[in-house]
């Protein structure tokens, strides 16, 4: 976690190493940062936004600065980066978007986007885009989802596309397509709402366990991790039932594959993916693999074909 304090921007290096961004919400993004048309709106419709939301339209330069530097710093060194609420409306601005500085008041009020009497439990429509990440997730064309902001995008950064859009053509989710494999470890996306949220509050007030709206709320936050931990090369497990499904493992290249109990399991470290053999005493032989490799029992580097000795230990690579 990197402080709000004034100068910090300037003494990023202090937290290295770091594999992966997350930015979340706070205090709208002040308007001299992006093409703001703050001066189109009355002297009355300014004085009922101030009103309205004086919590958030009180600006915070410095926060600005720490993370406009934060975004620019890991998208040009290629790390992962998940933008959540006021978060992408920073990463949009950083690229040459810009907001509305009040939805209801510059767009209408044909989407509700903040209802403080029903804080936590509104919701409201988005229209997900077609072959993108977010309909991988949620496998549907449409979606409920929370909603706690009064700023919003109204100009997409051209090298971002939508992953969702609300009923009144707010983007409500964006990526950029050219930084998105999670293999690589390339993720940079911005969602509006808050998927974290998207759940049950009573069970969350009363400390039980979450019920979440869609079993699709955690996958953002889970491929953005695998992402950092791509990055940064630090072990994943996969399971597979049978050898031949590791084999045709979609991810990095596996160097070694072993059977445990009758089953296949993998394990990546990014770029140098080992695979290492959990309990040798288990290890079963594999047949039917003279087809692919022309072995038959062994653990197996994939790259050069070549059996790897067995370890005497158990251990995780």
């Amino acid at each position: 976690i990197v402080p709000r304090v004034e100068g910090i921007d300037n003494h990023l290096e202090a937290f290295e190493p770091f594999h992966g961004l997350l930015l979340v919400e706070g205090e709208d993004v002040q308007p001299e940062s992006y093409n703001s048309d703050y001066s189109s709106l009355t002297p009355e419709e300014r004085a009922k936004v101030d009103s309205k939301f004086a919590g958030d339209t009180l600006v915070d330069p410095v926060k600005d600065k720490l993370e406009m530097k934060l975004v620019r710093t890991c998208v040009e060194r290629g790390l992962p980066v998940l933008a959540i609420c006021r978060g992408s409306q920073i990463l949009n601005v950083v690229y040459g978007g810009d907001l509305y500085l009040d939805v209801e008041t510059q767009l209408g009020n044909e989407v509700v986007h903040y209802d403080a009497a029903n804080y936590d439990n509104h919701r409201h429509l988005i229209r997900i885009e077609r072959e993108t990440p977010l309909e991988e997730w949620f496998g549907t064309s449409e979606a409920l989802v929370n909603s706690y902001h009064h700023c919003g995008i109204r100009s997409l950064a051209p090298r971002f596309r939508p992953l969702a859009l609300a009923p009144d053509g707010l983007v409500e989710g964006f990526y950029d397509p050219q930084f998105y494999d999670i293999s690589a470890g390339k993720f940079l996306v911005g969602l509006q709402f808050h998927p974290e949220r998207m759940q049950d509050i009573e069970a969350h007030l009363a400390d039980e366990p979450a019920v979440f709206d869609h079993p699709a709320c955690k996958a953002p936050y889970r491929e953005f991790v695998t992402a950092v931990k791509v990055r940064a090369n630090v072990p994943m497990k996969h399971e597979f039932e049978t050898l031949e499904e590791a084999i045709g493992f979609s991810g990095p290249p596996l160097q070694r594959v072993k059977a445990f109990n009758g089953r296949a399991y993998a394990s990546h470290h990014g770029a140098t993916n080992a695979i290492s053999l959990l309990d040798p005493s288990a290890f079963v032989r594999v047949m039917d693999l003279k087809e692919k490799l022309n072995y038959e029992s062994g653990l197996l580097d994939l790259r050069t074909g070549r059996k790897r000795q067995l370890l005497s230990t158990p251990a995780i690579a």
